[in-house]
């Protein structure tokens, strides 16, 4: 099913049943004037791609372009969208791929340095994509970042809790780690400017 609202109060259902399979721990972004949902997991992974203008009709755009996953990170950076690790059930990935239209992708690299994993967090920032923290079997609390997709360089551990399932945002010219599952569910919040001295908004776990 699919929701909009306006203003985060009202909502109104846009459709009970999309074209595509339901699922979960699939991605999702906006890019070139559409909606972008990207695998996940429906009873097993998912590599399919759809799109749609309104949010009710969606087109499947390609599928089997790269190998299947879930709890993968994606962005949008330099004009395309990007697909970066996850998992499937041969394991923890690293890989990163690119698309300029949804139904063509590259594989930008099939082993980037940082630690294969999931469910982490991503977005760009300085012109740069970072990635933090996420899952390997263990909570990681590493950040990365690349200018190209394909060169990736870290900034070490965060002050922040190793986590999985965070989110990672750029607002106000800084990054933003929010919340997270670390033995606990949290809802703290730290933001830095360049990737490496952080502060700490608030702390709380539950």
């Amino acid at each position: 099913d699919v929701w909009s609202s306006a203003d985060g109060i009202t909502w109104t259902q846009e459709i009970a049943t999309a074209a595509f399979p339901g699922r979960a721990y699939h991605s999702s972004l906006v890019f070139n004037g559409k909606m972008w949902l990207i695998g996940g997991d429906g009873g097993t992974e998912r590599n399919d791609v759809w799109s749609s203008l309104n949010g009710i009709t969606w087109t499947q755009d390609s599928s089997g372009a790269f190998p299947v996953r879930a709890f993968h990170s994606n962005v949008v950076f330099n004009s395309k969208m990007w697909i970066i690790g996850g998992y499937t059930g041969f394991g923890y990935l690293n890989d990163v791929w690119s698309s300029s239209d949804g139904v063509t992708w590259t594989q930008e690299t099939s082993a980037a340095a940082f630690l294969a994993r999931s469910n982490a967090g991503a977005d760009v920032h300085s012109g740069r994509i970072w990635l933090a923290g996420g899952w390997r079997g263990i909570v990681l609390n590493d950040v990365w970042s690349s200018a190209n997709g394909i060169s990736w360089t870290t900034s070490g551990s965060g002050p922040f809790t190793a986590r999985d399932g965070l989110s990672v945002l750029t607002m106000n010219a800084r990054l933003f780690v929010i919340a997270g599952w670390s033995g606990g569910f949290t809802n703290d919040v730290w933001s830095t400017v360049n990737g490496k001295r952080s502060v700490k908004s608030n702390s709380h776990t539950t």
